[in-house]
């Protein structure tokens, strides 16, 4: 199950609100061990879904993150974590750095390069179902196609038959991608018996991660699905520095997102 963010407590007034007994010491350890108490006395009440706030004084909720990552390894709820302050994030300098310069410098080469590989009339889709198809299909306006007919028998993979190939590849248990991914059993056992499903992009790029793809292969798996990374959109930069650093932690992406107000990958 997913741990989300939210910043306003007012969207979610139906939910149940755990206290947290602030430990005298602010240490991580001790940070953890009452955040741990907590979500275990939500689990024994029998919750599936909980409003978690911070304490006061905290300088970083890098332990309450940490603490509630190792629950939902094992457990099954949806945590939504209230954080109104974003500076608490407890993310580095160093990548904050880096992720302000290639927001100011989206505009530089290497990025319309990236642009222009989706742009030209000759985009070329080359097939690779489960590795025994190496026919490649051009969308060129010059050509004379026999029929409409052969263009549809010579389609590729659809975006969910080609995700169950890469999660089979690479031999990964479904519950591992599904929590890596920051998603819920049910939307995954959705994705699971319907293989034309049509992901969002953020389900998308999270299922991505959570396989550890590069940046190349993150960008085949979504094309599969019709969806594209912009070089001129924030988020989009955030996902294509986090793939070329490859950090795949998805608790340590959304954190960053969220830092700049962008959408968090899950539910």
């Amino acid at each position: 199950m997913p741990l989300l963010f939210i910043d306003d407590k007012s969207e979610i007034e139906d939910i149940i609100n755990i206290e947290i007994n602030k430990p005298e010491i602010l240490d991580d350890f001790s940070i953890k061990e009452v955040y741990r108490a907590s979500l275990n006395k939500a689990k024994a009440l029998g919750y599936d879904e909980i409003v978690v706030s911070l304490i006061d004084g905290l300088v970083s909720i890098k332990p309450i993150i940490e603490e509630i990552k190792d629950f939902l390894d094992d457990n099954e709820m949806i945590i939504n974590l209230l954080i109104e302050d974003r500076s608490s994030l407890g993310i580095s300098e160093d990548i904050i750095e880096e992720i302000n310069n290639s927001i100011i410098d989206n505009d530089d080469l290497y990025y319309l390069k990236e642009a222009s590989e989706y742009s030209g009339k000759d985009y070329l889709a080359t097939s690779s179902f489960l590795g025994n198809k190496k026919e490649t299909l051009a969308f060129n306006s010059n050509y004379d196609y026999a029929s409409i007919d052969d263009v549809i028998h010579n389609k590729d993979n659809t975006f969910q038959e080609y995700l169950f190939h890469l999660i089979d590849k690479k031999g990964i248990d479904e519950v591992v991608v599904y929590k890596k991914a920051n998603l819920d059993r049910k939307h995954f056992s959705k994705i699971r018996s319907n293989k034309d499903y049509q992901p969002s992009k953020k389900t998308a790029i999270a299922l991505a991660i959570a396989l550890e793809l590069n940046l190349d292969e993150t960008k085949d798996l979504l094309l599969r699905a019709g969806i594209a990374l912009s070089p001129s959109n924030i988020f989009d930069l955030i996902i294509e520095y986090c793939l070329n650093n490859n950090i795949y932690d998805i608790y340590e992406i959304n954190s960053i997102l969220y830092k700049y107000n962008q959408p968090i990958l899950g539910l």
